[in-house]
């Protein structure tokens, strides 16, 4: 209450309640996230709160049905009163991401726990108009809740990583990834009109490194960068255990960088995203080939009617001297954005992702030996141990921590 200009005292001490128990409550949720399950006891003695307040929070969840009581687990010494174990139910809601590929849209449906229940890729018609396109991501995150018999109401959040540095407001891209096949839209606004659940729509670069961190080959380092070069040429950065997005959001987007100190950066043929990407380099090989009727590439691409992939180059990097003589070159070009890199930022790990993967680990390993000869504090180089899922993983870790912050909202609408 406010009287003459000046809240009262005691409603000052509501609000500070108020505060503290919507903070327990996230506190509670992410230890029994993390733990999967834990007693009254684990969960006051790891948060440092009392028995009385954990009974409580648990209590709530207990009524929403977002945490279920999973039976008496013994005692050390097998004396004494067995303690409850109470366990998360990962299904009380669930985590659409979507991951905006060069020509294709991967999809993917989590459980709280964050695991991929159902995950699908599908191919985009050059043709699409921006109507379409939107509607072709709306059809699919409707195919793939309904094929898992899961109603809209059961959604938690529907999180995108979209092509180019992004408004988080409406879900625009401010500036786009050269080679995306789409144009900017408010994907955000659009998907809130047609969904009851909160929406996110962040650079699809930093979905994917937020994946590494959180679930894949990065999960116990504090330093590193994640590499993609589908839809144009871009970086994650993370630093100290958080990404970092620089003050426009755009930091990482090194496919922008300038080829060289003496071309003119107003003409787009300068920039690294037009030089760089996997799916030009496989267009250029395949060109090369067809020049070259006794490349083993050729002849098995010409036998069995199959295109130029990240898989057949990786195959054949050492059987093939045209492959061999392309991805040799393309292995200085990479190397060296990764010196230019690394003397700016020197960070330790640098973590492949996307197609180059598929480039294999003969390919890796000439990467690694040329960036150590002519780095001064050369990074490790790794590939990507969760690949084309990194950018839906990583949608999902955001998705789940959105659903924490929106507990108190929860529990109100019961």
């Amino acid at each position: 209450m406010i009287r003459d200009g000046v809240l009262l005292k005691s409603n000052i001490n509501q609000l500070n309640q108020e505060f503290i128990r919507n903070r327990n409550l996230k506190r509670v949720l992410r230890k029994i996230i993390e733990k999967r399950t834990a007693t009254i006891k684990d969960l006051a003695s790891e948060l440092d709160l009392s028995v009385p307040t954990i009974i409580s929070v648990i209590d709530d969840f207990l009524s929403l049905g977002l945490i279920e009581d999973c039976g008496l687990i013994s005692t050390k010494n097998g004396r004494g009163r067995k303690p409850i174990c109470y366990c998360l139910n990962a299904n009380y809601k669930y985590i659409v991401s979507v991951d905006l590929g060069r020509k294709s849209i991967y999809i993917g449906l989590a459980n709280l726990w964050g695991e991929l229940i159902d995950a699908d890729v599908s191919i985009l018609d050059t043709e699409l108009q921006d109507v379409a396109f939107v509607e072709k991501i709306i059809f699919l995150i409707n195919k793939i809740i309904e094929k898992n018999d899961i109603g809209v109401r059961k959604l938690a959040s529907i999180v995108v990583g979209n092509a180019g540095v992004v408004d988080e407001n409406t879900g625009e891209i401010s500036y786009a990834a050269g080679n995306a096949i789409w144009d900017s839209q408010p994907l955000k606004l659009h998907l809130q009109a047609r969904f009851p659940c909160d929406v996110v729509v962040k650079n699809d670069v930093n979905t994917s490194t937020i994946g590494e961190l959180k679930y894949g080959i990065a999960v116990a380092e504090e330093n590193f960068a994640f590499f993609r070069f589908d839809v144009g040429v871009k970086a994650g950065i993370v630093i100290n255990g958080k990404l970092f997005e620089g003050s426009n959001g755009a930091a990482g987007e090194i496919g922008f960088s300038v080829t060289s100190m003496m071309k003119d950066a107003s003409r787009g043929e300068s920039r690294l995203e037009n030089e760089i990407t996997v799916d030009k380099l496989c267009k250029k090989i395949s060109v090369l080939i067809e020049k070259n009727f006794n490349s083993p590439l050729f002849i098995l691409c010409h036998e069995n009617n199959k295109t130029v992939t990240p898989e057949l180059l990786g195959e054949f990097y050492q059987k093939d001297h045209i492959v061999n003589n392309s991805l040799s070159k393309y292995i200085i070009v990479l190397g060296n954005l990764i010196i230019n890199f690394t003397a700016v930022i020197d960070l330790p790990i640098i973590i492949l992702g996307g197609d180059i993967v598929d480039f294999g680990n003969d390919f890796l390993a000439d990467l690694q030996k040329y960036v150590d000869k002519n780095c001064f504090f050369a990074p490790e180089i790794k590939y990507s141990s969760i690949k084309e899922h990194s950018g839906l993983l990583g949608a999902t870790y955001i998705g789940i921590n959105m659903f924490v912050e929106s507990i108190t909202q929860e529990l109100k609408n019961i």
